[in-house]
């Protein structure tokens, strides 16, 4: 500090880090540091052992939880078990947000030009078949897709179809969930503060077509109990999602929540959107 009532320099923070990996599991923690601190100068802020199952893609952990929320959920101090899967997470390379299913067939050899959203993104050679749209790259959004496909006899043809996709989406028979089981163990001043009061929180989605996610959630320990759904719906249009959730509180009583959004990407002849 150059100026003030407290000139020179101040007592530093460190953030600690460590992991060990064993047999496939990693045992990891997190702790912070902060010498010459007037108050507790060693805080840690969790320990697990994690491992994952690649072939079921599916990560498991034991210890500090860390819970990964939807809706209108909390995120508890849990201290217990998990089971969790989320493509980003474990299968980031994997393409899982719907890309369309629309098929189109070629009778001769031919060059295709791919123009998404009025801009071109692939000019390749095809030989007689039947492809799809899941072969080529869209954008979050509306994407106006055209294919100008001139045959060996210089024979064109013009292809149009319209994709309205969203990152929130799932593709058709694709899930992702987390279940998190254990007791309530509030972060204080010296670390976790495990305690005898069970909770639980769990949420799954599921791709039940290229156009539809559907939700579910609860949550509950010794004094709250809340359920909820939600759904992503892509259309033409934009896209529409909501979220519901019911609560109970011991004492206080009932408690409901809703809520609603819209997004359309709005596309520009420049190439910009809103």
């Amino acid at each position: 500090l150059w100026s003030g009532a407290d000139k020179g320099l101040q007592s530093p923070v460190l953030f600690l880090d460590g992991a060990a990996r064993a047999m496939g599991a990693v045992l990891e923690s997190q702790a912070v540091w902060q010498p010459g601190s007037n108050a507790t100068d060693f805080q840690r802020l969790g320990t697990r052992l994690v491992y994952d199952d690649p072939k079921n893609l599916v990560r498991w952990t034991l210890g500090d939880l860390q819970p990964v929320t939807r809706g209108f959920q909390s995120v508890p101090d849990i201290a217990g078990l998990s089971v969790f899967r989320s493509y980003s997470v474990l299968q980031p390379q994997e393409i899982v947000r719907p890309r369309g299913d629309r098929r189109f067939q070629g009778t001769r050899s031919s060059t295709v030009e791919v123009y998404v959203n009025g801009e071109l993104v692939r000019r390749l050679q095809l030989a007689p078949g039947t492809y799809n749209l899941r072969d080529f790259p869209f954008t979050q959004g509306a994407n106006d897709v055209r294919l100008n496909i001139l045959d060996d006899t210089g024979r064109s043809e013009v292809l149009r179809f319209n994709v309205f996709l969203d990152q929130s989406q799932l593709s058709a028979g694709l899930s992702e969930f987390g279940l998190y089981a254990g007791v309530m163990a509030p972060l204080e001043a010296h670390g976790p503060n495990y305690s005898s009061k069970p909770a639980v929180s769990a949420f799954i989605r599921h791709g039940m077509s290229d156009a539809l996610t559907l939700g579910a959630n609860i949550q509950a320990d010794s004094r709250v109990v809340m359920g909820g759904v939600e759904a992503v719906w892509g259309t033409s249009l934009g896209t529409f999602a909501g979220s519901f959730s019911l609560s109970q509180i011991d004492g206080i009583g009932h408690g409901r929540a809703a809520l609603a959004t819209f997004q359309r990407l709005i596309q520009r002849p420049n190439g910009r959107s809103d």
